[in-house]
């Protein structure tokens, strides 16, 4: 059950609010973060602005752009990859340079990969053994800074400057890019601002839907103004569950098809044992592969059973339909009342990318977020908040300096980047999963409803590689990590539980 305002709330501020059970949306207080599934009070607030699928073998490539005008450009590698750059005009409204991202390798077969802990080694008499998650590999540098060149060679040799931030993607990496920033920049518009007396906050009609955060009158906010829009859509969630993860093939039901593009996110962690995130620090092989197929997400578990902290989006921008639909809907479900706004033009059946609120489904909130400075060392930073009530979990991207990394055919210079966050450990053959080396890349989380304990390994090596030379004797190769992180962008997302 859920209950909906469209008018003013006991502050006297004209909003649209959705919130849980028997709860009023009119009188309840706005601190009360748990029982509302909308507010459109909320200042800073979350939405994905992009998805984006590599490229696949039969879209044309070797595209060489104008130098002024080109958003995406590809070529071929010589080998049946390809590689893909992204400026950050390709991404229509994105509000930040340097913004939060996903990247997740995705499978042939749309299983998501990159929850995997993968075995690396350097070589036939190389004695040392590295482990990293399944999107491991130092030249996924991440989303670098304007000034950014890309430089190719062998079969394909070019370097090109992109005017702007940009993205390198390849194969079938799945990128998610939210409207949120990746680095120490704030938040737009994220500090909630003064109601002002009988301004206009809503636009309720067949051609126009807009809903404007209080202090800016919706006939002219824009951006980050708006609470949302028909083309900026609240980040909703349609199932968030801990659930168990067998061995072997298991699934978990939606209650609705999924489309393919739909995010999936999923933290594992060990039965009884704290939540960690990319991935468990000490345990590997550890998680499972999972993908959308029809009403369920399906897992493919290698490994020992272990739990799952699942989420599951309403964001598939493919999945728009078209008709002349109502803009404000309400309908029956099961004895539920449930009210839908829609995007001005679609059909009677809406997709995912056509409903902007839906009282079914909590939208994202930001419980907590913030910038941590990392320095040189093992560095442990412990954050506190209140999310009871709340569904958790985190999402961070590290920052990085200035530095050149080189992957295969393709160099990338910049001044400034941000990825999502990486975990590897290096070792010998003698050495247990009790007792890793953290690559210097590398950081965790381990979290709760009460708080979040963040951990990086800035200065340690990338790897230690040990030789044994065919006159006798062991060489040893250190690799540092060129562009070491210098920061920690993190966001403590959570959802109202029903």
């Amino acid at each position: 059950m859920t209950k909906t305002l469209i008018g003013l709330d006991y502050t006297g501020t004209a909003c649209i609010k959705i919130t849980k059970g028997s709860f009023d949306p009119a009188t309840t207080s706005d601190a009360e973060i748990s029982k509302f599934y909308y507010s459109s009070k909320w200042a800073a607030d979350c939405k994905v602005n992009g998805i984006r699928t590599g490229a696949s073998g039969t879209t044309p490539r070797g595209y060489y752009p104008s130098a002024s005008s080109w958003t995406w450009w590809s070529s071929g590698n010589g080998d049946g990859g390809y590689q893909d750059i992204y400026k950050k005009s390709y991404f229509p409204g994105l509000l930040y340079d340097l913004p939060l991202f996903d990247r997740k390798r995705v499978n042939a077969n749309g299983f998501y990969t990159h929850m995997q802990i993968l075995e690396m080694y350097f070589g036939s008499n190389d004695r040392t053994q590295v482990w990293k998650l399944g999107d491991g590999g130092t030249y996924l540098m991440g989303w670098v800074a304007a000034n950014a060149t890309y430089s190719f060679s062998g079969y394909f040799g070019a370097t090109i400057k992109p005017t702007e931030s940009s993205i390198w993607l390849s194969g079938t990496d799945k990128l998610i890019v939210w409207q949120l920033p990746g680095d120490e920049t704030a938040i737009q518009n994220g500090s909630p601002q003064a109601t002002v007396s009988g301004q206009p906050q809503i636009i309720i009609g067949s051609t126009d839907l807009r809903v404007s955060k209080p202090g800016f009158d919706v006939n002219t906010a824009s951006g980050s103004q708006l609470a949302f829009s028909s083309s900026q859509i609240p980040a909703k969630v349609i199932a968030a569950a801990d659930i168990l993860v067998p061995n072997g093939t298991s699934y978990f039901d939606c209650g609705m098809p999924l489309p393919v593009d739909t995010i999936i996110e999923c933290h594992f962690y060990a039965s009884g044992q704290p939540i960690y995130f990319p991935c468990h620090p000490n345990r590997g092989p550890f998680g499972a592969t999972f993908r959308a197929n029809g009403n369920t997400v399906e897992f493919a578990n290698p490994n020992g059973a272990c739990r799952a902290r699942l989420m599951v989006f309403a964001e598939a921008p493919a999945s728009t339909t078209s008709g002349a639909n109502n803009v404000l809907r309400q309908f029956d479900q099961n004895g539920q009342q449930v009210v839908q706004f829609l995007r001005p033009g679609a059909g009677a059946s809406p997709g995912f990318g056509d409903i902007v609120i839906d009282s079914r489904w909590p939208a994202l909130q930001i419980v907590k977020e913030g910038y941590l400075p990392i320095t040189t060392g093992g560095q442990v930073n412990t954050i506190n908040y209140n999310a009871s009530g709340m569904f958790t979990f985190i999402k961070w991207c590290t920052v990085h300096g200035s530095g050149t990394v080189e992957g295969g055919s393709l160099a990338i210079n910049t001044t400034k980047f941000v990825r999502p966050p990486r975990l590897g450990q290096y070792r010998t053959y003698n050495d247990s999963w009790s007792s890793p080396v953290f690559t210097g890349d590398s950081s965790y989380v381990q979290y709760s409803d009460t708080g979040a304990t963040f951990y990086t390994f800035r200065g340690n090596p990338l790897y230690v590689a040990y030789y044994n030379q065919s006159g006798g004797g062991v060489r040893t190769e250190t690799v540092n990590d060129v562009s070491p992180i210098i920061g920690l962008r993190y966001y403590v997302f959570g959802v109202a539980l029903p």
